[in-house]
């Protein structure tokens, strides 16, 4: 996911990674409370938009309180009044306000399972705006720089390579972002390459569900491993995911799949950790089939998960014969670590 001040990316590389195809877009702004923007976001990309970003005034605090780092003007920027803004982009096709009608009328529908979640949303009021391509081509530029993980890893983008100078055996995963899909700078993502650090070796295979850009499959290959699947439903995901994999070396180490939560994994294929980086309620429905394919004392890397539901999400762990289960937290959100035993 992208937070505040991280412009994405609303380009797509041609299958060389050379040339861009650029669109006129319509942006739909959805005002809801920090609490639901995932499960808002969720919900906006089920209806295949182009493109996903969040501001969540939690993440401009944060920025605001460092002692060190970028200069912000407070000033210029728009403030969420409930915590939240998420944006979805589709491409338009024109100017004309029934284009924008008929996809304001999609997006209210899908927002009703927001609405029945029990989440705190908010009013989930919608607006838009016609964004005309030259107006955002480079600008995103400006917003999304280079992001320390660990002392053995980092986010950088591809632009920013030439001038980064890693720490004494750093690696950097190189990310050029497409379109919908995160960055690797949102807690829970962070969280997740944090505690993936921590349980794998280079004996270790790991399984990526719902890989999004693939930057914790690219991740587990930064730490080492020479054996990843990575997953996931949408194919302009896998696309994606494949590209940066090619840009990062890893092409050989991390297989990119199409799948529908797990069903292409193959028969009898087992792993050491499955990350799982989905929303609380997709982890719990994904229990059983993870402890399927995990190892006897493999990992499962859980997360997507607001503070408030970890408990919830440690029950249903447990009940599956996960324990040990440690709790790795960032601001509001978590990332749950739990080992597999008989």
């Amino acid at each position: 996911m992208l937070h505040y001040n991280q412009m994405l990316i609303l380009t797509r590389g041609t299958s060389s990674g050379k040339g861009v195809l650029v669109l006129d877009l319509w942006r739909f702004t959805v005002s809801t409370t920090s609490e639901a923007s995932d499960a808002v976001s969720a919900v906006l990309d089920d209806l295949v938009v182009h493109a996903i970003e969040i501001e969540d005034v939690r993440d401009m605090e944060a920025r605001l309180a460092m002692p060190f780092g970028e200069w912000l003007d407070k000033a210029s920027m728009t403030i969420p009044p409930e915590g939240a803004f998420v944006h979805a982009y589709v491409m338009a096709d024109s100017n004309e306000e029934v284009q924008a009608t008929r996809w304001q009328v999609k997006i209210e529908a899908a927002l009703d399972a927001v609405k029945t979640s029990g989440l705190l949303a908010g009013s989930l009021a919608i607006t838009h705006t016609f964004i005309a391509e030259d107006s955002y081509l480079h600008a995103w530029r400006d917003y999304y720089h280079t992001i320390e993980v660990t002392d053995r890893l980092a986010i950088v983008p591809a632009w920013e390579m030439d001038s980064w100078q890693g720490r004494e055996g750093q690696s950097a995963i190189i990310m050029e972002p497409g379109l919908a899909f995160g960055t690797g700078t949102h807690e829970t993502t962070l969280l997740c390459m944090r505690a993936l650090e921590s349980c794998v070796t280079k004996f270790s295979s790991v399984l990526d569900v719902g890989t999004g850009t693939g930057v914790l499959a690219i991740a587990a290959a930064k730490f080492g491993v020479h054996d990843v699947l990575a997953l996931d439903l949408d194919p302009l995901a896998v696309d994606v995911a494949k590209e940066n994999c090619r840009t990062n070396y890893v092409q050989d180490i991390v297989t990119v799949m199409h799948s529908d939560l797990l069903s292409a994994v193959p028969s009898q294929k087992t792993f050491d950790v499955v990350t799982a980086n989905l929303l609380l309620g997709i982890v719990k429905k994904l229990l059983p089939d993870i402890a399927s394919v995990l190892k006897q004392n493999g990992y499962l890397i859980a997360s997507g998960i607001v503070a408030s539901q970890a408990q919830e999400a440690i029950q249903a762990m447990t009940k599956h014969g996960f324990c040990e289960i440690q709790v790795w937290q960032d601001h509001d959100w978590v990332a749950l670590v739990g080992c597999l035993k008989e």
